[in-house]
């Protein structure tokens, strides 16, 4: 299975130092021209700090680039988030994004969705990743203002 990214899923793994996990992922790790030249090139042109990790994980091809056959805009979502959900559609993908609304409607697309704490989770769970780690990266994420502090507590809480 694919898993497609959305820039806030590149951003914060970024942010947390952990792009590196997402070539623990058993199969393709992919997103679109558009989250490509947010993430990579507008990035890079305002000095945004992630955007050189970013951009290599592009070029060691942890992450590659693929669009989708349809390229028509879906109802209630932006240009670049109908792509995204389009390419999990076509590729019976996982989408990995932060953003509820976005997550939701690839939801109703029967498109599997999660948030890249989800995520986090997952790959401790698989023990791809330590507990300390996976700590670290939590608050990173907090600290960094990738998640609020009332979203983690309400994630930890559903944790056994």
């Amino acid at each position: 299975m694919a898993l497609v990214l959305d820039s806030s899923a590149l951003i914060t793994l970024a942010a947390g130092g952990a792009l590196s996990l997402l070539r623990q992922w058993p199969g393709d790790v992919c997103t679109v021209t558009e989250v490509f030249q947010e993430t990579v090139e507008v990035g890079g042109a305002r000095a945004f700090p992630d955007a050189s990790a970013i951009a290599r994980c592009f070029q060691g091809k942890t992450v590659s680039v693929r669009d989708p056959r349809r390229r028509d805009k879906l109802s209630g979502l932006s240009e670049t988030d109908s792509l995204i959900v389009r390419l999990a559609v076509e590729l019976s993908g996982r989408l990995l994004a932060n953003d509820q609304t976005l997550r939701r409607k690839a939801e109703q697309r029967g498109v599997s969705a999660a948030f890249t704490v989800e995520f986090v989770q997952d790959l401790y769970e698989k023990a791809k990743l330590s507990r300390r780690r996976r700590d670290q990266l939590f608050t990173d994420f907090v600290a960094g203002g990738r998640y609020s502090r009332e979203f983690m507590d309400a994630f930890l809480s559903t944790l056994p």
